[in-house]
């Protein structure tokens, strides 16, 4: 049997009235703030360096060599604690793309950063760029 239409309206008045709005309100509130720390902490965020990862070239237009030697990078590396805590060398390649370079010369490039896992993030590059001689 459905409730009568003017019981339901004088309680939700009343429930209004009485300041429990307010309350339920503050209580959902802290309610998500809650469950979005306890998520948080159970696997956190957190940064990890990985050094001297080698530099690989990709793209290089046919007739072109490198001539001078690739240096290799320190990456800084940002993810959840549960992925980055085995984490090493191994799984992160560097790359610059010279597909775009057809003539001989020297030229600073970018340095892109290929992570395995799409929730890892490469928060820092030293060095971003490297210089690179083609002949």
């Amino acid at each position: 049997m459905a409730p009568k239409p003017r019981l339901t309206l004088a309680r939700a008045r009343r429930f209004s009235d009485t300041g429990n709005l307010a309350r339920f309100l503050a209580a959902l509130i802290l309610a998500f703030a809650l469950w979005s720390w306890v998520t948080y902490q159970r696997d956190p965020e957190i940064s990890k360096e990985v050094p001297s990862i080698p530099v690989a070239v990709v793209n290089l237009t046919p007739g072109l060599q490198v001539a001078s030697q690739l240096p290799s990078v320190d990456v800084w590396i940002e993810g959840p604690q549960s992925i980055l805590r085995n984490f090493g060398s191994g799984n992160v390649r560097a790359e610059v793309d010279l597909g775009n370079l057809r003539k001989p010369g020297v030229y600073s490039v970018d340095v892109k950063i290929r992570l395995p896992a799409d929730q890892l993030r490469a928060k820092q590059v030293i060095p971003p760029k490297i210089d690179i001689t083609l002949k």
